[in-house]
């Protein structure tokens, strides 16, 4: 396995550019340089030790619709009442 030290980075530079190599994709926008060696970290851990298995991945898509679904069935947040000036 190869390892990578990602401290040395001091600018985000060359983190975004192991980002894009490994995911194929440009990290989200102001992700912190924290996540970034996170995100490239995991993906050179997932590589060799070949990553999630599908029963995971499919446990991991219902929890994501099922938070979707609770969101989407919240009621309105109450509205506050200040107390009155008159006293």
């Amino acid at each position: 396995m190869e390892v990578v030290v990602l401290n040395c980075c001091v600018n985000l530079a060359p983190l975004t550019s192991m980002w894009r190599r490994l995911h194929r994709a440009p990290p989200p926008m102001r992700l912190s340089r924290d996540l970034l060696m996170r995100g490239i970290t995991y993906k050179h851990q997932e590589r060799p030790l070949g990553g999630l298995s599908k029963s995971i991945i499919r446990k991991l898509e219902r929890l994501d619709l099922d938070a979707e679904a609770s969101n989407a069935q919240k009621p309105a947040p109450p509205i506050s009442l200040k107390a009155s000036d008159a006293d």
